[in-house]
């Protein structure tokens, strides 16, 4: 199974999503932070008891196509990856952390063996992989502070995450 050409959007921010919601809930530091699908809404922050992850909805950035054997095209696509520590649990430190694991996850050979469960429509993958998944990292560029644009009780950064399909 992969990410479907009709719900691609929707699909790519899935699978980020529950990727890295695996993380959070068996991998050190990880465990210390949660992850959300989206921007979080104030209901986030009543609830937040630890710093977290969200993630945003990709946009297309760019269509490569070749020629040869045949027409293939190769899609990129942008997703905002972002953190925030509303809580001041660990300040500007754990913004940099947090960046620092994400930076770390998406650079490495890992990011493509770290299994995880996906249900893609009524569709479920047990045990799949982003390269299963049909997804290839291209890049992660950032952080980007943004603690300065906010309330002072809060740290956060975004970084900006290229994928192939």
């Amino acid at each position: 199974m992969t990410v479907r050409a009709g719900y691609i959007i929707n699909d790519i921010q899935v699978v980020l999503f529950r990727l890295l919601s695996q993380y959070v809930s068996d991998t050190a530091p990880w465990t210390s932070w949660s992850c959300i699908m989206g921007w979080p809404e104030s209901e986030t922050f009543e609830v937040a008891t630890k710093p977290f992850i969200y993630v945003m909805e990709p946009k297309l950035a760019d269509t490569r196509e070749q020629f040869g054997s045949g027409l293939t095209s190769q899609n990129l696509w942008e997703v905002i990856i972002g953190v925030w520590d509303h809580r001041q649990h660990g300040g500007p430190e754990e913004i940099n952390i947090m960046c620092s694991q994400l930076r770390n996850l998406f650079t490495t050979s890992g990011v493509y063996t770290k299994t995880f469960n996906v249900t893609l429509g009524s569709t479920v993958a047990t045990a799949t992989t982003i390269k299963a998944q049909g997804l290839r990292i291209k890049y992660i560029a950032g952080p980007r502070d943004l603690s300065e644009s906010s309330d002072v009780k809060d740290f956060r950064a975004e970084m900006n995450l290229g994928i192939l399909t």
